[in-house]
């Protein structure tokens, strides 16, 4: 069992809250990413092997440029550490991504 895994068996009521809360606050964003996996499962997306990046291989998630019902499966695939330093990033300058205005 790697460290993930570990946290998340140790910590699984505190999860589970954080993810119910989390649900309820971001309804577009669990339809785009419910979305994003549906297209990977019926193959119309192919999940990445590396992040477009720093081409890291661990943990690669698709990033959503707009969360505009068109552009629910349109992502770009990085490694957790890029996606983060991307919201960072769009934090710091105040970004908003579209499709989120006034959702938040």
């Amino acid at each position: 069992m790697n460290r993930h895994q570990k946290y998340h068996q140790k910590n699984k009521v505190k999860r589970n809250v954080y993810q119910k809360k989390y649900t309820k606050e971001n309804p577009i964003k669990i339809k785009a990413k419910n979305a994003l996996n549906q297209a990977i499962r019926s193959g119309k997306v192919e999940r990445a092997k590396e992040c477009s990046q720093c081409q890291s291989t661990k943990h690669i998630v698709g990033h959503h440029w707009s969360y505009e019902e068109a552009n629910w499966i349109d992502v770009i695939w990085v490694c957790q550490s890029c996606h983060r330093k991307i919201h960072e990033e769009l934090d710091r300058m105040g970004a908003v991504i579209p499709g989120l205005e006034g959702s938040e």
